[in-house]
């Protein structure tokens, strides 16, 4: 509906906290933007405070994850930080570090529990492989589970330890306990050995004195040349694995770099920030501004606020208060926005009927003001003549600045009503039968034009034409609205009158004038006298859904109320026949006077015959122009502001005035007399 309608901007109430010393700066910022609608404020609540607080810990938190996350890297990392911040997106991007952060920790600390069961895994692997492996040659053929067994009658245990205190645990073993096996690994020395049941706690005694460890097998009966090959092939396995989860890992790391900088860098930046209105806030020295701000220049505010004060902190808040409407419409349509606020500002929940008043208004005072050469002038008047005539106080001043620009457009209006009803000055581009002649339209002769203004009757069913559309794009607006707001006692009287007019406009005018709009026979005339009256019906039941037991009288308002409304635009024929008739009197009288005179006295009398009707038509014509722009301007407000807006709107915002310092270059000193 952009296009018939628009809707004011979506608003946001914003808090600024700041230090109170930076309030005077932080209010001339804002004065220079001139985007917060300030509101009155009480003394700061606890749940500003509240909010300090909370931000505080969400920065620590983002400070905390960018630390964990900067101990996972082993050496020192220089990382170029290449994305400019604002300081008024700090708030955003700090919560968007964090989420990424977070994920970003989940994934590396998975990698690195993964390496750690690897590592694990690997290096057990690789020790029972480092002390077995010199054994093979003498038990290739013992079961594995053999090598590790504490049974009824004997043990059997695999050991390794230095040379030295392997020497000394072979020189202390107890009688009846053999080395089974032996082997050297570098310094050390692996052994095998076994004995009798009752001796392990002896041996096991030694072994701990002597630093001797235990070589943990499984207990599987495979033999030991198969178990070395498996355990060779698993590390090959857990080594390639490894190196793969070890590059994810510096991918990872690589990736995210980045952000841990930036998060270290905000985090800190921002809780200083927080910090310092913490403590001004516990010694009273924190003040706040709030008010309303279109949610598009919300960032904007931010930006004007970072760069005039160190210290602040903007939050947007729920507030009870009804919001202001900042109108949003397009550079041709906001003159007309003038004309909304004279009826009355829509409120946050309202449409704006701007752009649908542009067009009716243009409309009605073209047709009203329809001559093409009073057009021109007017906008001659306007743009050159108004401000230089004294009857303006200040011309620079944006009330008529942009009046100036309503007219104009006006102007252009009435022009092109004035060359589509082949109008100029009273006087027509016309066909005789002596052939074309530019003079007043008569009976006899024809006028071509697309808007016949200058037939009266034609006029009056135009007119009539116009209004009838209007009064229902009006009652079309108020049944949207009506279901937009499920009104059933709205929605039953549109839809009444729509149904109503359908039927009932054929059957009057067949049954009063005897004219007919679609040919109609008899039984089709008693179909449409039934939906007339179900129209009506439905009109009453809608008026007492609305309106309770006053309905029952208040529908007769809306019916009478809608013929007397499409009969009110008559006055569109009534004004631009009455501008066409006086032109074409006023000059015909002229030109008239101006050739009695010359027709007087050969030279002299054409002389004054010139000067006479020159001065007859620049007086008449201006007192024509001055009243007929009165006249169209006042009752173009009328037909919109009666007819049309009562349906379906009520005007009853809150203009947008935002905080500004506009310092005129223009002003008006002493009393105009």
């Amino acid at each position: 509906m952009g296009l018939i309608l628009s809707v004011p901007e979506s608003m946001s109430y914003v808090r600024i906290l700041l230090k109170k010393d930076e309030v005077s700066k932080a209010m001339s910022a804002l004065q220079k933007a001139g985007i917060l609608h300030v509101e009155p404020v009480g003394k700061l609540p606890e749940e500003d405070r509240e909010a300090l607080r909370e931000e505080l810990e969400l920065v620590k938190k983002l400070i905390s994850l960018a630390d964990t996350l900067e101990g996972f890297y082993e050496t020192p990392k220089v990382v170029e930080i290449r994305e400019e911040f604002e300081l008024s997106e700090l708030p955003r991007h700090i919560r968007r570090l964090i989420k990424d952060l977070e994920g970003k920790n989940e994934i590396i600390t998975t990698l690195l529990n993964n390496i750690e069961k690897l590592n694990e895994e690997l290096s057990n692997l690789q020790r029972t492989l480092r002390y077995l492996e010199p054994l093979e040659s003498f038990l290739r053929d013992y079961k594995v589970q053999e090598l590790n067994y504490l049974g009824e009658l004997l043990f059997s245990k695999l050991l390794y330890g230095k040379e030295p205190s392997v020497a000394a645990f072979l020189s202390s073993l107890p009688e009846g306990v053999v080395k089974v096996a032996e082997g050297k690994v570098e310094e050390e020395v692996v052994l095998l050995v076994a004995g009798l049941k009752h001796q392990w706690d002896e041996v096991l005694e030694l072994t701990n004195k002597f630093k001797l460890e235990e070589l943990s097998l499984p207990n599987t009966s495979k033999k030991v040349s198969a178990y070395l090959a498996e355990i060779k092939e698993r590390t090959g396995v857990l080594e390639k694995e490894l190196s793969k989860v070890r590059e994810e890992l510096e991918d990872e790391l690589s990736a995210v770099a980045s952000s841990v900088a930036v998060g270290k860098l905000l985090g800190e930046a921002y809780e200083e920030r927080l910090q310092a209105l913490l403590k001004a806030a516990a010694g009273d020295y924190l003040t706040a501004i709030e008010g309303w701000v279109s949610t598009s220049d919300l960032h904007t505010l931010e930006d004007v606020i970072s760069r005039n004060v160190s210290t602040y902190y903007v939050a947007e808040v729920n507030a009870d208060k009804e919001p202001p409407s900042k109108l949003k419409n397009p550079e041709p349509v906001k003159p007309f926005e003038l004309i909304t606020k004279l009826y009355g500002v829509p409120s946050h929940k309202e449409w704006d009927p701007t752009p649908i008043l542009m067009y009716s208004f243009m409309v009605f005072f073209g047709t009203m003001f329809a001559d093409a050469v009073y057009g021109i002038l007017m906008f001659i008047l306007v743009k050159y003549v108004l401000e230089r005539s004294g009857l303006v106080d200040n011309p620079y001043s944006e009330g008529y600045l942009t009046l100036k620009k309503l007219l104009l457009t006006l102007s252009i209006s009435a022009t092109v009503f004035g060359v589509l009803s082949n109008t100029f000055a009273g006087f027509s581009i016309i066909k005789t039968p002596t052939g074309w002649a530019f003079a007043p339209a008569t009976e006899n002769s024809i006028v071509p034009s697309i808007l016949n203004f200058t037939n009266p009757i034609w006029f009056l069913q135009f007119a009539l034409v116009v209004g009838l559309i209007h009064i229902n794009i009006g009652h079309v607006i108020s049944l949207v609205r009506g279901v937009k707001e499920k009104d059933l006692g709205r929605i039953m009287t549109e839809v009444g009158i729509f149904i109503g007019e359908f039927f009932g406009i054929p059957y009057i005018l067949h049954s009063t004038m005897h004219f007919d709009i679609l040919p109609l026979t008899p039984a089709m005339l008693n179909i449409f006298l039934y939906g007339s009256l179900a129209g009506l019906a439905i009109i009453i039941a809608g008026a007492i859904k609305s309106s309770g037991g006053q309905g029952i009288i208040l529908w007769l308002f809306t019916v009478t109320g809608l013929l007397g409304d499409v009969l009110s635009y008559s006055r569109l024929a009534g004004l631009g026949l009455a501008t066409y008739m006086m032109a074409r009197s006023f000059n015909s009288l002229a030109i008239s006077l101006g050739a009695a005179l010359g027709g007087m006295v050969p030279v002299v009398g054409l002389v004054l015959g010139v000067v006479a009707a020159g001065f007859v038509m620049l007086v008449m014509n201006l007192i024509t122009i001055i009243f007929g722009i009165i006249g169209a301007f006042v009752h173009s407000l009328r037909l919109c502001f009666v007819e049309f807006l009562p349906k379906w709107y009520e005007g009853s915002g809150i203009e947008f005035t935002p905080l500004s310092a506009k310092i005129p270059r223009h002003v008006v000193i002493g009393r105009s007399v």
